[in-house]
């Protein structure tokens, strides 16, 4: 076996374990993704910076580009540095992702909808045969959405278990690829 693969099976099991860690503190893993926009927060506004004064050094550089190069820095510091600017954050996405998923149940239920009105008016039954399932799939988004703004913590939770999930999955195959 070549170092190489080696490395990429050590990798991969360290990616694992990562991802188990994720799927068992699922509230972490979410303030962990708020940390994260915190840093490339930060990463970004410097790269901004580091290019206003190249573009400065040709008369191209805007005073704009460089106040909110400023302010992401100084956003990126203190939602890396303050707890409560991650939990924020974490409950932000939240509430987000529960916003997002009652307009997918609403716009399914329309879709759904739809595709029954033109199954009965067409009578064909190669259109809109199963408008149900989509229409049913709607309903379940809209209760979901509904029930994650009520309770945004079992949400948050299933987002960190998903990122968990994920991050095994991707562990695997690296292990498979290497090996």
């Amino acid at each position: 076996m070549r170092a190489g693969n080696i490395i990429a099976i050590i990798l991969g099991v360290l990616v694992v374990i990562g991802g188990i860690w994720c799927l068992m503190t699922p509230l972490q893993t979410i303030i962990g993704m708020a940390w994260l926009i915190g840093f490339m927060m930060i990463v970004d506004g410097i790269a901004n910076i580091a290019t206003w004064f190249q573009l400065r050094k040709i008369g191209a550089a805007s005073g704009w580009a460089l106040a909110s190069a400023i302010i992401s820095v100084i956003l990126g510091i203190v939602v890396v540095g303050n707890f409560f600017m991650q939990a924020f954050l974490a409950e932000f996405l939240t509430y987000l992702t529960a916003a997002w998923l009652i307009v997918s149940g609403i716009m399914r239920i329309g879709y759904g909808w739809s595709m029954r009105s033109l199954h009965k008016n067409v009578q064909a039954s190669m259109v809109g045969g199963r408008w149900y399932v989509v229409f049913a799939l709607g309903i379940l988004l809209l209760v979901f959405g509904i029930m994650s703004l009520i309770s945004p913590v079992v949400l948050a939770e299933m987002i960190g278990m998903f990122i968990g999930i994920s991050i095994i999955v991707l562990g695997v195959s690296m292990i498979s690829l290497a090996l």
